[in-house]
């Protein structure tokens, strides 16, 4: 029975790599010149939920990597690969380890996960871009942070209230 929960695990995880790489490349809300707010970080969210938060660091770092790839960004597929994971691993500490699954736990790793997200990037636009190009992408970066951890917080509140997301969520378990 475990190998059958294996190949199940495997396609939950590359379903969700999927939908972050798809909905960070797809549906874009340009802000400013230095960045774009995208549902992608949402899909995250939902992936740890859906997941647990062991199982969706890598389907993090490999859908937001490789839509970075696909949109030209290859100077970001490293650092993106890291923050996002990040994220993942701070939902799931928080969420799972602290708060034992419940909403609150994951709407309070949201948030968590977005400081992260915060200070992840700017380390990384400071060390690409220096001073001024930090300067320049911090307040798109606040605005994209923001916007996917309010969307994956209310996915994660619908999905839980319903007998849908339950079904969702115990098919990965």
């Amino acid at each position: 029975m475990k190998k059958s929960s294996d190949i199940k695990s495997i396609c939950l995880a590359g379903l969700m790599a999927a939908m972050v790489f798809v909905f960070t490349s797809t549906f874009k809300l340009p802000i400013g010149t230095m960045g774009y707010a995208h549902l992608g970080d949402a899909f995250i969210i939902v992936s740890v939920w859906i997941l647990g938060g062991k199982r969706a660091c890598l389907p993090a770092a490999v859908g937001a990597g490789l839509a970075d790839l696909a949109s030209g960004y290859a100077i970001w597929i490293l650092p993106t690969a890291i923050v996002k994971m990040l994220m993942a691993l701070t939902i799931f500490l928080v969420a799972e380890k602290i708060f034992n699954c419940k909403t609150v736990g994951y709407i309070l790793g949201v948030i968590a996960a977005a400081v992260v997200h915060i200070g992840g990037y700017s380390l990384a636009w400071y060390i690409i871009g220096g001073a001024a190009g930090l300067s320049g992408a911090i307040i798109p970066l606040v605005l994209q942070t923001v916007i996917g951890a309010v969307l994956g917080a209310i996915i994660i509140i619908v999905l839980n209230s319903t007998a849908a997301g339950k079904k969702l969520k115990s098919m990965a378990e």
